[in-house]
This record gives C-alpha cells, sequence and structure tokens, in this order.
C-alpha cells in the first residue's frame, strides 16, 4: 500500500466516523424533541416480543406478541398476537402467510373487556441486505381483516389493507450489526385502505438498541403513530429473539 492510497484510507475512515457521529446526534435529538412533544400529550407505551424460530434451511415460524397501552404501562388500549409461517426465498429474500389476533379496549382503566376484536390473514415480503455501516430492510404486507364491534353486534367488518415498511441500522463502531454491538434505528411504516380514505395510518420510529448475540437484541426509542386527524406518541420496548431451532448434523 502506498502513502496515498493510505491516506486515502484514512480520510474514509474519518469520514465514516463523523457519519456515525452525525446520525447518532440526529437520532438523539428527534428523541428529545419527541418526548418533549410526547410530553404535552399522554405518553403512551409499547411493549413488543418478536421473534423468527428457524425450523429449517428454508422455513422459519414468525411468532410476536405486543401489549399496547395509552398511558406508560397502564391502560390497556390493545392486545396483539401475531404468528405465521415465512419460507427463506434467499438468505436475503423471505415470504410469508400468518394470522393476527388484536383486541381493543376503551381508553379507560377499569375496563375488563374489549369493545372490538380483529382477526385477520396476511400475506408479506421481505427483502433485507447490508452494506458498510448500514442494514436495509424493506417489507410488503397485505392484511384481510375481520372486525367484530362487540359492543352492537353488528358482525364482522371486512376490510383490506397494505402496508410498506423501510427500516434502518446502524452499529456504532462497526462495520456490520454483530453481536455486542450497540445501533441506532429508524423506521417508517406506511398502510393503505382500499376502503374509504386511502391513508390508514403512519408509523415512525427512532431509537437505539443492542445485539445481545446472533439471535437476541433489544431495541428502545419513540414511535409516533399519526392518523388522517389526530396522532399520539408511544415508548417503545421491543425484545427480539430468534433461535436457531435446526437440528445439528
Amino acid at each position: 500500500m502506498n502513502i496515498h492510497e493510505s491516506e486515502h484510507n484514512t480520510l474514509v475512515n474519518v469520514l465514516k466516523t463523523k457519519l456515525r457521529i452525525s446520525a447518532a446526534l440526529v437520532l438523539i435529538i428527534s428523541l428529545y424533541q419527541g418526548m418533549v412533544s410526547a410530553q404535552k400529550t399522554d405518553l403512551g407505551s409499547w411493549w413488543m416480543y418478536s421473534g423468527y424460530n428457524r425450523i429449517h434451511d428454508k422455513w422459519s415460524v414468525f411468532t410476536e406478541v405486543q401489549y399496547r397501552s395509552y398511558n406508560i404501562g397502564k391502560d390497556i388500549l390493545q392486545l396483539l398476537l401475531r404468528t405465521g409461517l415465512n419460507y427463506h426465498i434467499t438468505e436475503k429474500s423471505s415470504v410469508a402467510l400468518g394470522y393476527t389476533f388484536l383486541s381493543t379496549y376503551k381508553i379507560e382503566s377499569d375496563i375488563t373487556s374489549p369493545f372490538a376484536e380483529e382477526h385477520a390473514i396476511w400475506q408479506q415480503f421481505m427483502y433485507r441486505y447490508a452494506l458498510p455501516n448500514l442494514v436495509f430492510e424493506h417489507r410488503f404486507r397485505a392484511e384481510q381483516r375481520f372486525i367484530n364491534d362487540l359492543r352492537n353486534n353488528n358482525g364482522d367488518l371486512y376490510k383490506n389493507r397494505f402496508r410498506y415498511r423501510l427500516a434502518l441500522a446502524m452499529p456504532f463502531g462497526k462495520e456490520n450489526l454483530e453481536p455486542n454491538t450497540f445501533f441506532a434505528s429508524v423506521m417508517d411504516e406506511i398502510f393503505v385502505q382500499t376502503e374509504g380514505y386511502w391513508l390508514d395510518q403512519n408509523r415512525i420510529f427512532g431509537g437505539i438498541g443492542y445485539k445481545f448475540s446472533a439471535s437476541a437484541n433489544f431495541q428502545f426509542g419513540i414511535m409516533n403513530q399519526t392518523f388522517r386527524f389526530n396522532d399520539k406518541w408511544y415508548l417503545i420496548f421491543a425484545l427480539g429473539w430468534n433461535p436457531d431451532l435446526r437440528k445439528t448434523k
């Protein structure tokens, strides 16, 4: 390696470091602004678990639980249970078919039963790839939703919905998102429906995470959920557990 190549590599490393620091500062400022804004209203919370349980080179089982509260840790708003079967086309791409159960409660602390329940079938395509210092994930999902209003016994309301999510993860101090690594995480997901106004909702998230091992990670951050006429801020606590259950040869 000659002197010019060495100087070039040094400059590249310096620029990468500055980019990481700048991105981290932007994320911290965004989180702070979100927290300040959220303090003006009721700040809710989402407690989440999700896992891709690998059972075969081409197959995995997806499991997810979400406890959503209108205020932090209390006043349940929604309980979501989701499962699905994934077929891994390649190490970067997969398709999935699954089922979701969602119960929704009134925003009252003394409520003990939901006023609405949803059963949904969903199909999904996901593509994930990594660049130096950055991991991209694209997720496309279609949902066929059967919503039952338990208050009026009006039966099921059927709706179609389509979702696209872009998620980015940037490891701190390392080029790859490997075990024992802190990382910044940013996500935006748009929901489009075929009935009524086209935009159902949008969710934007920013946070930090830590990858404990190849199978476990934790993320903490803040999310804004925007509907047509209102929005709300939530703290997000998300545990990811992706065990490899394939039998070793």
